[in-house]
């Protein structure tokens, strides 16, 4: 060590004043000869980071990630310090310091921390080191669980990869890393287990189905309205296993987590019927009910919902209850999703208008209204289509748009999954994107269709309570399975009685002008 550095201490994750680590003792563990970082070593990471490993602790240096002012620097640290704090997921005794060098304006940030067995090394050990795979498994659950509680928690995800996490002798887990990265909707988890599955030889088929079962119960646990579930579930259709004995345990796991998909299923809907496509009613009850009474005339007594029941409109109650009574197949819409979780959505993206109609619903739905929303699938699965509120290729299944700029790759997510028709709302425009093989993808906007002239279609039956196309009408289709006819309907309501009773709540004239506007 350099007689012209000198360390000033920042403090320890765990929040409290710790005399393990003393800038003494760290200026011993600097002259420990620097330790390379190679893939599939003990220690793994960017070249440029510069350990320092002794018998019982490890120091981290990276120069190369803070070049600025010293007192920039030394407030990036301490930032650092109090994300670590707040995240709880390292070793609490993990301690940040600032090395201040003569006569040079560029401190550099270091972290010591109690050297722990990389993960990576216990579960994919070598020929002479026989693992015990109940072990072996109890840790991979460690990890999983560690990482799915604090996405809850902080809405964050940790770096995955089994090198990142580290166990003390008493089998505690803790993160090693000091990146953490924004959450992805279990996009990245559902990469690395392939990962997982593809490495770990010791994961057999018996295993990996309690691995399943554990995991799903897990993620119950966290996300108790089983949304993610749903989301892994669609993620892992695009995992990577390409030894045909390792698919095979990966198929094990995937079957007994998503217990051979049932939930998945729309039970009510009978494919051998017509059966009507509604979305978007955003509690508009007199809209509602007059789309039920022509399906009631029609004799059409099955349908499917795609999503936001409530939102924007004055009845969410009231729509809830009617469309308990049909016994329709309802998917969950990103604001049922927000009024379930009790979100107020902040940032540029979210209007004042919007904000305040959410606010104003979640005052006006029961807990048990809540419940119902929460309990919502983001998608189903009927025999020759699929349902989602927003797009297919959206890991939720409910924020994104298809649209002129997107469609395209929607259909190609139908095709690789050798899926013929997906119904979504969300745009509360009514359209037929299709595509036919040896033509041009398209976007219809007739009335009538017939489905088998496309191999692949995405069908936006339009919006029940919010329409955007210029004239206020309740829009939906019906579609006949048998023929794979499509039609789309436009139907007049009682708008005044919504506008009356939105003026009467005090909505915004913004909203109420849009309703009358049909956009």
């Amino acid at each position: 060590m350099h007689n012209g550095w000198t360390i000033e201490l920042l403090g320890a994750v765990g929040g409290v004043s710790t005399d393990r680590y003393t800038p003494d003792k760290i200026r011993l563990l600097l002259l420990q000869d620097r330790t390379p970082l190679e893939h599939g070593a003990q220690f793994t990471g960017r070249p440029v980071t510069k350990l320092h490993v002794g018998e019982h602790d490890i120091v981290k240096l990276r120069p190369e990630a803070y070049r600025n002012k010293a007192a920039s620097i030394i407030a990036v640290a301490r930032q650092a310090l109090e994300k670590e704090r707040s995240y709880r997921v390292h070793h609490p005794d993990k301690t940040w310091f600032v090395i201040h060098v003569e006569d040079d304006s560029s401190p550099v940030i270091g972290n010591v921390c109690p050297l722990l067995t990389p993960l990576h090394t216990i579960l994919s050990p070598t020929s002479a080191q026989p693992i015990e795979t109940e072990s072996a498994l109890d840790d991979l659950m460690s990890v999983c669980r560690l990482y799915f509680q604090t996405s809850k928690a902080h809405h964050i995800r940790l770096d995955e990869g089994l090198s990142n996490f580290g166990m003390t002798q008493d089998r505690q887990l803790y993160y090693l890393d000091d990146d953490v990265y924004p959450w992805d909707d279990c996009v990245t988890f559902a990469h690395m287990l392939g990962v997982y599955f593809r490495s770990l030889s010791w994961m057999t088929s018996e295993t990996a189905e309690r691995f399943g079962t554990e995991l799903r119960r897990l993620i119950l646990d966290v996300y108790p309205n089983g949304q993610y579930i749903y989301v892994l579930s669609g993620q892992l259709e695009d995992v990577f296993i390409p030894a045909e004995d390792r698919l095979k345990v990966f198929k094990t796991f995937k079957k007994a987590f998503e217990r051979r998909k049932a939930e998945r299923r729309a039970p009510e809907v009978d494919n051998r019927t017509t059966f009507a496509v509604l979305a978007d009613i955003h509690a508009n009850l007199p809209a509602l009910e007059s789309v039920l009474a022509f399906l009631d005339r029609e004799r059409i007594t099955q349908g499917i919902v795609l999503g936001d029941v409530v939102g924007y409109g004055p009845h969410p109650a009231e729509c809830i209850e009617r469309l308990q009574a049909t016994g329709f197949s309802t998917l969950k819409g990103n604001h049922d999703h927000l009024a379930a979780e009790g979100i107020v959505p902040e940032g540029t993206g979210v209007t004042s208008h919007a904000k305040w109609a959410l606010e104003w619903t979640l005052q006006h739905l029961s807990d048990t209204d809540k419940k119902w929303l929460a309990g919502l699938p983001p998608m189903l699965e009927g025999d020759g289509w699929f349902a989602v509120h927003g797009a297919p290729v959206d890991p939720t299944f409910m924020n994104a748009y298809v649209y002129h700029m997107t469609y395209e790759s929607n259909l190609d997510w139908l095709e690789r999954r050798k899926l013929s028709l997906c119904f979504h709302g969300h745009t509360h425009l009514p359209a037929v994107y299709a595509r036919k093989r040896g033509a041009p993808d398209k976007c219809y906007t007739n009335d009538d269709y017939r489905l088998n002239d496309y191999h692949h279609a995405l069908v936006c039956p339009g919006s029940v309570g919010q329409t955007r196309e210029g004239k206020p009408a309740a829009r939906f289709a019906t579609y006949e399975p048998e023929t794979r006819t499509l039609r789309m309907h436009s139907l007049a309501y009682e708008i005044d009685r919504t506008v009356t009773d939105m003026t009467n709540f005090g909505f915004p004239n913004t909203l109420v002008e849009r309703l009358r506007r049909g956009h």
